[in-house]
């Protein structure tokens, strides 16, 4: 007779108790911290980031950045397009495998972006730019391509952030409007007020090369002040959603009584194709 597979949770299934092993000690600390870190591999992650900064060195303009004082986001979205170690670097079997193994459902990557220097960018949850239905099936690995110095501007987050309720655009009393696109500003200060009011303490990460850090979809984080931009801060991020759900923008959408900007996003290892989505 046919296996007969049981039903999806729709919850991600670190949020229960269960047997996660090998993964028991990251599937804990994703359930009471929101993250987690693992070690890749020195050398191995070593010569996947010499690959990628000599794919993308000349991508980015650090003269003209440090010139300015370290003010600019620098950024690459989806270099896997054109890098195969960005490629390789976001379809980590092992990194797959704990996915998969933490969430209950098959994961897939469908966005990188690379930096060479601090973001310096304002604490946010990714899920107000991407999420999904059932809530909670999105994630985002931050993958340490150097030694990260604590003046470089490492990246920050606030622990238990993740308990905190999603938000939506009707949140903050934002609809959306012809002509007008909403950016994640308008949540700036409802993340501010949450830090205060809950007493979460921002940490910063400043690992070593080959580390990583795994984030649930609604961890709140940031990138911390470049104190000296003669530093480099090179990583790469890439975002996961797993399969059997709905996929939206909630920025850009008046959810759940308005119109919806529904995703269809790519699947990396299927080189291009569409993941299949529940309609």
């Amino acid at each position: 007779m046919p296996k007969i597979q049981a039903p999806a949770k729709a919850v991600p299934l670190y949020q229960e108790p269960g047997d996660f092993e090998p993964f028991q000690i990251q599937a804990q600390e994703l359930c009471d911290q929101g993250f987690t870190v693992v070690d890749l591999g020195h050398d191995r992650i070593a010569a996947l980031a010499e690959r990628i900064k000599a794919d993308l060195g000349e991508s980015f303009d650090l003269v003209a950045w440090r010139a300015q004082g370290g003010e600019g986001d620098l950024r690459l979205q989806d270099a896997w397009r054109n890098s195969s170690a960005v490629r390789e670097l976001a379809l980590l079997p092992e990194l797959q495998q704990l996915l998969r193994c933490c969430w209950g459902r098959e994961p897939f990557a469908f966005q990188t972006l690379n930096f060479p220097v601090g973001t310096q960018q304002h604490i946010h949850s990714d899920a107000v730019h991407f999420h999904t239905e059932p809530p909670g099936f999105m994630c985002g690995i931050w993958v340490a391509l150097e030694p990260i110095h604590p003046h470089a501007g490492p990246l920050e987050y606030l622990p238990g952030s993740h308990r905190l309720p999603y938000l939506q655009c009707r949140d903050v009393g934002v609809l959306q409007q012809p002509g007008v696109t909403p950016d994640q500003r308008i949540f700036h200060n409802r993340w501010t007020e949450a830090e205060h009011r809950y007493g979460l303490e921002r940490q910063q990460f400043t690992p070593q090369l080959g580390q990583a850090l795994i984030w649930s979809a609604n961890l709140i984080h940031g990138g911390s002040a470049v104190i000296d931009p003669a530093r480099t801060r090179w990583s790469q991020v890439t975002h996961y959603f797993f399969e059997g759900c709905r996929y939206y923008t909630p920025l850009l959408s008046d959810w759940p009584d308005g119109a919806v900007a529904w995703r269809q996003p790519l699947n990396i290892a299927r080189d291009n194709s569409p993941a299949e989505v529940d309609r």
